[in-house]
């Protein structure tokens, strides 16, 4: 009985819409000591439960498999960039091969990859499992159509498994950084970080317009807030 009474309860928690709670800044006259207590209010948060962007997702993920192919091809004449049906139809009909390159290629260079491969995912809609599948989609279409050498076996693990790892830790740290209701020189310096951390994140809010104001806290346990005389936290839904 109490599991049958404790089920609609949370049913209904999570189906509350986020609260926030949002303090003045330090030095305004409602942060004296004797000021009345801070009034909640309700914010909007598209970001909470975003629509999924798949066909965007896919187009940059194309993208960024297509930029650094042609430019080893082109640029730099790499043997490896020199990619054709034939290479193709190699890849995947001979035995994979062990990766010995340098351990900065394949321990960073290869997982940060993965990341952009997760993220342009992540960053459309998608939550952390049904990312993954990027991380791994991304990285198997490299090994088998990216490169004229044999698909690797490490390459695949490190580019897949590192990139999602990373990617999360990207987007978390790109979270934090943001602030929806920062305005002036405040919002696009932490946009500018934002799209240093996460390049394909930054990406997608420039092309979706995210104007100064426009709309409330990013999502998360805890609201970011780098401005140290305005804290924010997220309220539980039944306050």
């Amino acid at each position: 009985m109490l599991v049958a009474l404790a089920v609609p309860r949370l049913a209904a928690q999570q189906a509350t819409p986020p609260v926030y709670q949002v303090l003045p800044r330090v030095g305004d006259g409602a942060a004296k000591a004797d000021s009345a207590p801070p009034v909640q209010a309700q914010l909007p948060c598209p970001d909470c439960n975003p629509s999924k962007q798949g066909l965007r997702g896919f187009g940059e993920l194309m993208i960024v498999q297509a930029v650094p192919s042609l430019w080893n091809n082109i640029r730099r004449g790499e043997v490896w960039a020199k990619i054709s049906p034939r290479t193709w139809y190699d890849n995947i009909q001979y035995p994979w091969q062990w990766d010995d390159n340098a351990f900065l290629n394949n321990q960073f260079s290869h997982p940060y990859h993965g990341n952009l491969y997760y993220n342009a995912g992540r960053t459309n809609g998608y939550n952390f499992w049904a990312s993954a599948p990027w991380a791994f989609g991304g990285s198997l279409m490299w090994e088998l159509l990216g490169e004229s050498w044999a698909p690797s076996p490490n390459d695949l693990l490190n580019t897949s498994l590192g990139g999602i790892a990373l990617g999360e830790m990207t987007y978390r740290l790109s979270s934090l950084t943001l602030d929806n209701t920062a305005t002036g020189i405040e919002r696009t310096a932490r946009e500018a970080l934002a799209t240093l951390i996460n390049p394909i994140r930054g990406f997608n809010r420039l092309i979706d317009r995210r104007k100064d104001g426009a709309a409330g806290p990013e999502p998360g346990g805890v609201a970011p807030g780098l401005h140290p005389g305005r804290p924010r936290r997220r309220l539980p839904p039944d306050r």
